[in-house]
């Protein structure tokens, strides 16, 4: 499988590089649309601390998302470089959903 583009859905202004989650589109070579959402580890904390003051998840005790992929900082090109090293040299798209054919 071969990485044709990958899209993210947000405009990068006053982005947090260390407390973010973000939708993503993956545009394969062979068609295939891949969606995923990339959290940072600390976003997802901040999130289970909202969950404990709003009562979902078990008032944060906590936190699912299908189709995601964590990093430690929200770097784009970063990121743009773990996406294709999870498709293309391990041949997965497991985090990933297949959103058209």
């Amino acid at each position: 499988m071969k990485v044709k583009e990958i899209h993210f859905l947000y405009p990068p202004d006053n982005l947090d590089v260390l407390d973010h989650n973000e939708d993503v589109e993956v545009k394969l070579k062979d068609g295939r649309t891949l969606s995923l959402t990339v959290f940072t580890i600390k976003n997802i904390i901040s999130l289970m601390s909202g969950y404990r003051d709003s009562g979902e998840c078990m008032g944060g005790k906590y936190f699912y998302c299908k189709d995601m992929l964590i990093v430690e900082k929200f770097d784009r090109e970063n990121i743009k470089e773990y996406i294709t090293n999870i498709i293309e040299s391990e041949g997965v798209i497991g985090p990933m959903e297949i959103v058209d054919v």
